[in-house]
């Protein structure tokens, strides 16, 4: 069965490298629709022509800079950040199945071969604080084998909604309908990192609507091979033929280090 995809993308002040982040799904998916979140800058009305985006431009975070671009910090960054995947949810991507989380570290290497069987999978990431965990288990009548890190019935243990991350669009919508039920006081508590991320804080709410998250074979995190620094052009020379099979790479920065005047059109 052949999904309808989208993209749901927040940047700001990284040109170069989200221009070559749409332009590497672009390769792939000519048409399929991107809805592109400009914080901060108003730079991007060039990705927007070249790319057929659906651009708005917002001042919300202040935290969009060269290196360091973080959308979700504190409980209220976090709330509308979601608030604003649910409306695109229901609004230009409402006619899509599947929905690709985009960051400027992100890159298509190929088109989808492995569809998600899941409600969210993205990354093999970090456990959460046992506390939470307990407290997952607990609040859906389950026990730690069934939802581990590794379960196929959704990981209630971890967290790993980062760039390349895919979600069903209808089961956001449940998980977002959900938010009225979290008490964020407690669950900071328990752990911070719900509250402060935005790769936790999808995953989480996705978990506590008891709705199944878990590792995609169609992921993986870009491999530097240990060369040059990060911090300039040299720490991402390793070639993408080298680079694992899947269809979208995480923490790929090469282009990070890239002034705007760089920016070459292909």
């Amino acid at each position: 069965m052949q999904y309808k995809i989208g993209v749901w993308y927040q940047s700001g002040h990284k040109l170069v490298a989200c221009y070559k982040a749409i332009e590497s799904f672009r390769k792939f998916y000519p048409t399929e629709k991107i809805d592109l979140i400009e914080d901060g800058s108003k730079k991007y009305d060039i990705i927007r022509d070249k790319f057929q985006v659906n651009l708005t431009q917002i001042n919300q975070s202040g935290l969009n800079t060269a290196h360091y671009g973080r959308p979700v910090h504190n409980l209220d960054t976090n709330l509308k950040w979601l608030e604003r995947i649910y409306n695109s949810c229901i609004g230009y991507l409402n006619d899509t199945d599947f929905i690709v989380l985009f960051e400027d570290d992100v890159w298509c290497k190929q088109a989808i071969t492995k569809y998600p069987d899941l409600d969210l999978e993205g990354a093999n990431g970090p456990l959460w604080k046992p506390e939470l965990f307990n407290y997952l288990c607990n609040l859906h009548g389950e026990t730690k084998q069934n939802r581990g890190h590794w379960s196929r019935k959704g990981s209630f243990e971890s967290y790993g909604a980062c760039g390349g991350t895919v979600f069903k669009r209808t089961s956001f919508i449940e998980a977002y309908n959900n938010l009225k039920h979290i008490n964020w006081e407690e669950i900071y508590k328990l752990d911070t990192r719900p509250a402060e991320w935005s790769d936790a804080s999808l995953s989480f709410v996705f978990q506590h609507a008891n709705l199944k998250t878990g590792i995609w074979a169609d992921w993986a995190q870009y491999d530097t091979k240990g060369q040059g620094n990060w911090f300039d052009k040299t720490g991402w020379s390793a070639p993408m033929s080298s680079q694992p099979g899947v269809a979208f790479l995480h923490a790929y920065k090469h282009f990070y280090n890239y002034a705007d005047a760089e920016l070459r059109e292909s």
